[in-house]
């Protein structure tokens, strides 16, 4: 055969192609109607005994089903669909195939798979920094806690002990009086001044606000 003769050839085949594409995606359609109304056992067992396709097939079609920018594609075949439904043919590799598709260049699986592959390799040696940095940032929230409820479990002991020593009526009155930051002013005032001075530790009150 000539090389126009082998172009023509080829054309032809990939048309045909085009058209099993598009059948498998209308039986992927089917599969997904079918799917949603049965459980997943009744599913299988229907798509193996009904349809005669085992249960990989069914969920290859109804994956490329879903994925209607593929179907757009040019000189696109099963196995070519099939690699860019992968968990990993990221949005970019397909607009790289778009672009090659309609350029005229033929896109081989192999290619598209090493595309897929890079962007898996990728993202599983990144897996580990990323659970290394959540279980830095959980024992950073956990000692947080732990800080949190040591300070609490002080304060309600000095709590205990204030209440104690002055009696509950005068440390309410302390705090309703301490909402008010001009009485919280007027107070600092008054200790710098020395009439409250006697028994207190002037640098243990909070400043005034």
């Amino acid at each position: 055969m000539t090389r126009d003769e082998l172009r023509a050839r080829a054309e032809r085949i990939r048309a045909r192609i085009a058209k099993t594409v598009e059948d498998i995606v209308d039986a992927g359609r089917e599969l997904l109607a079918v799917k949603s109304s049965l459980s997943r056992d009744q599913f299988i067992k229907w798509a193996e005994d009904e349809v005669g396709i085992s249960q990989s097939t069914a969920y290859r079609w109804m994956s490329l089903a879903r994925r209607p920018s593929i179907l757009r594609l040019r000189n696109l075949t099963p196995d070519l669909a099939y690699a860019l439904t992968a968990k990993d043919a990221t949005p970019a590799i397909i607009a790289t195939i778009a672009s090659k598709s309609e350029a005229g260049e033929i896109v081989s699986v192999s290619a598209v798979k090493g595309m897929v592959a890079a962007v898996r390799c990728k993202r599983l040696q990144a897996k580990p920094e990323q659970q290394r940095r959540t279980g830095s940032q959980r024992r950073a929230r956990e000692a947080a806690e732990v800080r949190e409820a040591e300070l609490t479990a002080k304060a309600a002991a000095k709590a205990k002990i204030l209440i104690e020593e002055i009696g509950v009526d005068i440390v309410r009155r302390v705090l309703e009086a301490a909402g008010d930051r001009y009485v919280r002013r007027a107070l600092h005032e008054e200790i710098g001044r020395g009439s409250l001075r006697d028994g207190l530790d002037v640098s243990r009150l909070p400043p005034p606000r």
